[in-house]
């Protein structure tokens, strides 16, 4: 009986350690800086360094086309603040693009290959 006890312990505090370190936590993305936000900057007076770096902080991405290029340019915002808002989405799609999730843990996994990810097998 007192093995069976003590084994029975054993696996509740085991139990109990692994899902100790099971705590989750909560990831929450700055807020992005709106079209609005950034003209009222601009009107403001913030410079152009100012308001990239507030771009920056908030890892915001614009999809913008040529009318919303002229909006902007018509209400004030600096050339230098409108490029860098144009090369959020550029910069976007190549992180995506060179930065896929791999499920393979040691890069890229030649599945055809017949031999072994790290040579020849012997």
């Amino acid at each position: 009986m007192r093995a069976t006890s003590r084994i029975y312990c054993l696996g509740v505090i085991g139990a109990l350690v692994a899902l100790s370190g099971c705590q989750v936590v909560a990831y929450h993305p700055p807020a992005p800086v709106t079209t609005t936000q950034i003209i009222e900057m601009s009107v403001a007076g913030r410079s152009a360094e100012e308001i990239i770096s507030e771009i920056e902080a908030s890892q915001t991405i614009y999809e913008m086309d040529s009318e919303d290029v002229l909006d902007l340019h018509e209400k004030g915002v600096a050339r230098e603040v409108i490029d860098h808002m144009l090369k959020t989405e550029q910069r976007d799609l190549r992180r995506r693009y060179y930065n896929p999730h791999h499920h393979y843990p040691y890069g890229h996994y030649y599945a055809p290959h017949p031999y072994s990810y790290w040579g020849w097998c012997w």
